[in-house]
């Protein structure tokens, strides 16, 4: 079971928090519970991928399958870099902020980095980034009583989406 449903995680640049909450956590977390469903959103598609692609690539690794290849192995008709699936139904997706997330859902659900720096101090655009993690990635969750969401970013602004939510 997941003890901290909702988690915020404010960590400045180049301190290992996307490799520690997209590429990490999925790939331990799969060692014990593969059929866990990981949604994960990025303000750039480019992000999502690339992080989506290291954590495939630790789970293809030869040192990966000594220790838990026999948990579970990727399907190869659901392996691609935005989404990937095992054998025991569990799965990573890719999105960006704002993307396509209909029809998705998971028991995990990861904001990393939803803000661009550069637009941080737009109303506007830090608003749609709240309006979408309020009313587009929260409604995903495959379980409403056990999902976990998780946002991962730097502390951009007041009002950005870490400051909207304690102020909830």
């Amino acid at each position: 079971d997941f003890e901290i449903p909702k988690l915020v995680i404010n960590i400045p640049p180049r301190h290992m928090k996307s490799l520690s909450v997209s590429v990490f956590w999925p790939t331990w977390e799969w060692t014990h519970s593969p059929e866990m469903r990981y949604l994960f959103a990025s303000y750039a598609d480019t992000l999502s991928t690339r992080d989506s692609l290291k954590c495939r690539n630790i789970i293809q690794s030869a040192w990966y399958k000594e220790r838990w290849g026999e948990v579970f192995y990727l399907v190869g008709d659901q392996n691609q870099k935005t989404r990937f699936e095992n054998n025991k139904r569990g799965y990573r997706i890719a999105t960006s902020v704002g993307g396509s997330a209909t029809g998705e859902g998971g028991d995990r659900l990861v904001a990393d980095d939803p803000h661009k720096v550069d637009e941080a101090e737009s109303d506007t655009i830090r608003q749609g980034v709240i309006d979408w993690w309020d009313g587009t990635m929260t409604t995903r969750g495959n379980d409403p009583k056990t999902v976990a969401q998780v946002i991962v970013m730097q502390r951009l602004h007041e009002q950005d989406l870490t400051g909207h939510l304690l102020e909830q």
